[in-house]
């Protein structure tokens, strides 16, 4: 297969803006059986509207049906399944075996893609996936590049491997950590992030499971032929176009641009790691702080009377978001640079190099000489990745109908399958009985708002007789 960019769409807004920033495809979840239950996710008008854009556009659309299903929830299955085949979603992602035989069974058109919730981790698994039916197999985020490699050159399967975002402490799909302790399954779309908490350990407390980010960057290189996949369907429109960006650039150009890097890390970032994807590695988590840390932009020189001073590497304008490393807090304190000094005088803006004085908030903790500080969120980034989309109602999928026009002297009769509607009148000889045709068939072209266009129309009009646009 050709390497394919896969972008996160936790909303429409979302999935348009991977398309617009280069994803190949986009994979997003319905209302319910969604392994992000919490994402805003897709209705059905939505899922349609998607699916016609990006088919228009030479794109794709996967549905994650990817939850462990209960037998009382198979009614609902089945109607989820209906919509998606009837919005012609590419494929499914699926976890529960009792779902793929269904698909197989019912809807047969659907591809099947073995989710990661399936923990496929060699060889032996993908071709269990393939025996079954399957055409994709979506691999655990823990295996090495030469491990992908393997299963991608010999299973005969299309292989999607995950190049960016959060990661899971356990192996994929076997973790039960959130289950065990909150009673919220991941395995049902409830995963509370019971990894990101914190733990006494040796009289310590700390994040000892709190993993860092998937960030493969240049690596992404190394697969082609691959489906490279960025985690994030519960992550904003504005992140979802930065990372695709990233990833888009590095693909088409062989280059990691250091501007695009750093505005994706004050967008959303906790510290980057590989992974295993270069051989098994041990410092994988971050055990001392949790959650969105922003890019690092110098540490603290002088603090004094509520204020501090430093010299950022990056510039920092007025009202940006700053973060600062507390030692035995388990998160950076932030707060909005309202108050920029730079040699004593009020800047809306200072540069890189220049020792800037903010003013701290009322109530900040203890902050001292040293402590690292981050560029957590900066106006300019938030603006710096518009998108377009479509007007409303502009991409739908239509059902293709032939229809089979009868013109009689006393009648007129339209036909499509086992449907028939009939216009009594009074019918004259065409004048130009070649313009007849024509006036028919663009008349059957409007269809307006519904779900049906027109393939093919056969004009039986033995007499030559004329039938005004308006019958």
């Amino acid at each position: 297969m050709k390497t394919e960019l896969l972008a996160p769409a936790g909303d429409l807004e979302a999935a348009y803006s991977a398309f617009y920033y280069g994803a190949d495809a986009v994979y997003l979840g319905l209302k319910q059986f969604s392994a992000r239950a919490e994402a805003t996710n897709f209705s059905p008008e939505e899922l349609d509207e998607i699916t016609a854009y990006a088919h228009a556009h030479g794109k794709k659309v996967y549905v994650t049906v990817n939850t462990l299903i209960q037998e009382a929830e198979l009614p609902t299955l089945m109607d989820n399944l209906s919509v998606c085949n009837r919005c012609q979603a590419d494929a499914l992602i699926v976890q529960d075996f009792g779902v793929a035989h269904l698909v197989k069974k019912c809807f047969p058109n659907l591809n099947l893609h073995a989710s990661t919730q399936m923990a496929v981790h060699n060889l032996a698994g993908a071709l269990a996936m393939k025996k079954m039916g399957f055409t994709r197999v979506v691999l655990a985020r823990e295996l090495s590049l030469p491990e992908m490699l393997e299963i991608k050159e010999k299973s005969g399967l299309e292989v999607e491997v995950f190049i960016h975002g959060a990661l899971c402490y356990s192996y994929s799909g076997l973790c039960l950590f959130s289950s065990l302790t909150t009673g919220r399954s991941a395995n049902r779309g409830k995963c509370v992030y019971s990894c990101r908490s914190a733990f006494r350990v040796n009289d310590r407390q700390y994040h000892p499971f709190s993993m860092k980010d998937l960030a493969l960057e240049k690596d992404v290189l190394k697969l082609n032929g691959f489906s490279l996949k960025i985690e994030g369907r519960k992550k904003t429109a504005l992140y979802v176009g930065a990372v695709t960006d990233y990833y888009r650039r590095i693909l088409d150009t062989g280059k990691i641009d250091g501007g695009l890097t750093d505005n994706l890390k004050q967008i959303f970032a906790r510290p980057w790691t590989k992974l295993h994807f270069n051989g098994k590695r041990k410092d994988v988590t971050d055990p001392d702080f949790v959650g969105h840390r922003g890019l690092f932009i110098g540490t603290v020189d002088k603090v004094f009377n509520h204020t501090i001073s430093f010299r950022p590497d990056k510039p920092v304008a007025r009202y940006d978001g700053i973060q600062i490393d507390i030692p035995g807090q388990e998160k950076p304190f932030g707060f909005s640079a309202e108050n920029l000094i730079v040699g004593g005088k009020k800047v809306f803006e200072a540069s890189a190099g220049q020792s800037v004085t903010m003013t701290l908030p009322p109530h900040h903790p203890f902050i001292q000489k040293g402590n690292a500080v981050y560029l957590a969120s900066a106006t300019r980034v938030k603006g710096a990745y518009p998108y377009t989309k479509p007007r409303p109602n502009e991409y739908k999928n239509r059902i293709g109908i032939d229809v089979d026009v009868f013109l009689e002297e006393n009648r007129i009769s339209a036909c499509s399958g086992i449907y028939t509607a009939v216009v009594q009148g009074d019918f004259k000889p065409a004048k130009s009985p070649d313009r007849v045709f024509q006036s028919v068939k663009q008349s059957f072209e409007k269809t307006g708002e519904n779900s049906f266009s027109l393939n093919n129309l056969t004009l039986h009009n033995p007499d030559n007789l004329f039938v005004p646009a308006s019958t």
